[in-house]
C-alpha cells in the first residue's frame, strides 16, 4: 500500500496507508473499552488506522477490579462467583456485539475480558500481547474532578511502552 495524503472538509491532512519501507507500524492496535459510548468514540479512530494499515483491532473490556476485598475478617469475596460470572458473560457479550459493528472485509477484531485494576490490566495486557498502539477516549477532565476521579488515560498513558493515541469524547 502507498503512503497517501488527503485533505478533509476542513482542510486538514489526513495521512492513509502504510509506512514507505512496506512494513506496517501499527500491527496490533488495543482499544480498551467500559461499555460507554465515551469509551466507544474512539473505535472510528481506531478502525480507520486499522483499516489503512491493514492492522488487527483487540477489543478489551476489564472487568471488576478486584475478586477480593479486606475486610475487619480478612480477606472476604465481595461478589458470589454467580455474579462474576454473569459480569464477564455480559463483557464477552457487549464486545462481541462491537466486534459486529466493526465488521469490515480484511479487518481482524479479538475481544477478550480482563481483570485487575483498569490501567494496570490494560498496560499489562499491552506489554504481553505486544501491542503496537493504543487507542482510547478521555473524560476530559482536569482540576479537582480529575484528582478526584483519577484519569485511567492518564495511567495508561504514562505506563505503556507503546504509543498510545488518546481521542477526547464528544461529551468533554
Amino acid at each position: 500500500m502507498k503512503n497517501q495524503t488527503r485533505l478533509t472538509r476542513s482542510g486538514r491532512p489526513v495521512w492513509s496507508g502504510a509506512p514507505s519501507s512496506g512494513v506496517a507500524m501499527y500491527k496490533r492496535i488495543l482499544v480498551p473499552l467500559d461499555g460507554s459510548e465515551l469509551a466507544e468514540s474512539a473505535l472510528p479512530h481506531a478502525a480507520a488506522l486499522a483499516r489503512g494499515l491493514e492492522s488487527q483491532i483487540r477489543l478489551v473490556r476489564v472487568n471488576i477490579a478486584d475478586e477480593f476485598v479486606y475486610g475487619p475478617a480478612g480477606q472476604v469475596a465481595p461478589y458470589a462467583d454467580e455474579v462474576l460470572e454473569r459480569d464477564r458473560q455480559e463483557a464477552v457479550a457487549y464486545l462481541g456485539r462491537i466486534r459486529a459493528r466493526l465488521q469490515h472485509p480484511g479487518l481482524a477484531v479479538i475481544t477478550e475480558v480482563l481483570k485487575g485494576p483498569v490501567a494496570q490490566a490494560i498496560i499489562e495486557y499491552a506489554a504481553a500481547q505486544q501491542i503496537d498502539l493504543i487507542v482510547m477516549s478521555t473524560h476530559g477532565r482536569s482540576g479537582l474532578n480529575r484528582l478526584i476521579f483519577g484519569s485511567v488515560a492518564e495511567k495508561v498513558l504514562q505506563g505503556a511502552r507503546c504509543p498510545t493515541l488518546i481521542v477526547r469524547g464528544p461529551s468533554a
